[in-house]
């Protein structure tokens, strides 16, 4: 091994890089001092703390090793997997403790740890902390420590922890993920009025919440998703309002809209005429929406009009009942095209087809953006039941219940999807 050291130290790096198994870094940190120092920034790189005890152990090491900690990129805390690994405690009646209040005796020193951990990872540019808040206590103490730590983070999601102190402080922040979660209420509510000067880099947005929105005013803001939380015609003017006060066009949008009818392009594409990718997602059934009725495509054609470099558009409907007779996909995708000439990828998603426990996917799309030259394939994916980062290259999503593609069967099922997507 003394004689392979003698390669150059960049083609060392790369060979590490490639390695994922982390028990395998270990093995390559005990190699040499050489070896050993890359399989330490590739071990060390990102860390992932489930749970109180590799969390000691990582605060060990680094205490041991400071060096250490200036290989941290990337940390995820994931609080809701938080269990204490001792044997249960019987109260005199001899019952058991629960364990929620076993583990919120437990939140004082996890708390003082973690926050120790963070402070000495001096080069942490992504974190990510998932903990559903049920304490105002912990809520308010989790939100001022948050706010304490220095700005050097670029990416920062958080999953229940209040973010306005945090945001107060991170000028370099440029991708932020908010999703409310847990019993506290004045989570869901602390960005109604945000500081104007906070994070003035923001150029990513997602959140399950739509006054979140409010961010994008004064910010280079280009890429934006909002799920979960259903827009009404209201929400959904007032959501683009702030929308458009970006400092630059807004180039990609995902939204979740409670009603879908002609005019929802219309309004998206006033506020929004440079978008390049749009995602839309109706939890109505199929059978009730007005979207490609035949009589409606008129005024959807206008609201396309309007977009003037809209590349992609990506839907996903609800379809529990078997589609209307009118519905025609194939022939208000052709008036569409007319309309918005840079239109040449639609994919649309029919979730909960009649029960069945695929997801199919339609991808119509026209090379080289000739006029009428639309083509379609179908896809069909297993959904998962928790919504996952999509994986799915057809889809801009960001969370999409779709697993795997599966390459046979349920022919005759989607016959009525093929015969109005005009596959057969």
């Amino acid at each position: 091994m003394s004689g392979s050291v003698t390669l150059p130290y960049e083609l060392w790096a790369i060979v590490v890089s490639l390695v994922e198994d982390k028990h395998d870094l270990v093995q390559l940190c005990r190699t040499n001092s050489t070896i050993g120092q890359i399989a330490s920034r590739q071990l060390y790189r990102a860390v992932h703390l489930y749970d109180t005890l590799p969390m000691g152990r990582l605060y060990r090491s680094i205490s041991k090793r400071p060096n250490l900690a200036h290989y941290i990129v990337v940390m995820e805390v994931n609080v809701r997997r938080l269990r204490p690994k001792r044997p249960p405690i019987y109260t005199a009646s001899g019952r058991t403790k629960s364990a929620g209040k076993r583990i919120s005796f437990l939140m004082p020193g996890f708390m003082r740890l973690l926050f120790r951990l963070l402070r000495a990872a001096v080069d942490l540019k992504i974190l990510l902390i998932d903990w559903k808040l049920e304490s105002r206590e912990i809520a308010e103490a989790m939100s001022i420590h948050l706010g304490q730590l220095p700005s050097r983070l670029d990416s920062l999601t958080l999953r229940g922890p209040p973010a306005l102190h945090i945001l107060e402080t991170q000028h370099t922040l440029q991708h932020l993920s908010l999703e409310y979660t847990g019993k506290y209420p004045r989570s869901s509510i602390e960005l109604e009025r945000p500081p104007k000067d906070t994070i003035p880099l923001l150029r990513y947005l997602a959140s399950d919440r739509p006054a979140v929105a409010r961010l994008a005013q004064g910010r280079p803001l280009q890429e934006f998703h909002l799920y979960t939380q259903h827009l009404t015609r209201d929400e959904l003017l007032d959501c683009l309002k702030w929308l458009r006060m970006t400092t630059c066009p807004l180039r990609i949008v995902e939204l979740v809209v409670e009603t879908l009818d002609s005019t929802v392009f219309e309004r998206i594409s006033t506020a929004l005429p440079d978008l390049v990718a749009l995602c839309l997602q109706i939890p109505e059934d199929l059978s009730e929406s007005e979207l490609l009725i035949a009589s409606q495509t008129p005024d959807l054609v206008r609201g396309f009009e309007g977009f003037r470099a809209l590349e992609k558009l990506e839907l996903h409907l609800c379809c529990d009942d078997p589609p209307p007779t009118d519905v025609r996909v194939w022939d208000a995708l052709q008036q569409i095209g007319r309309a918005c000439s840079s239109l040449h990828t639609v994919s649309v998603a029919f979730e909960h087809f009649e029960g069945l426990k695929v997801l199919p996917i339609y991808i119509f799309s026209r090379p080289q953006l000739l006029r009428d030259s639309w083509i379609v394939q179908r896809q069909i994916h297993v959904p998962f039941n928790c919504p996952e980062p999509c994986t799915v290259s057809e889809l801009f999503s960001l969370w999409t219940c779709v697993g795997e593609v599966i390459s046979q069967g349920y022919q005759d099922e989607l016959n009525k999807l093929d015969s109005i997507c005009r596959l057969m």
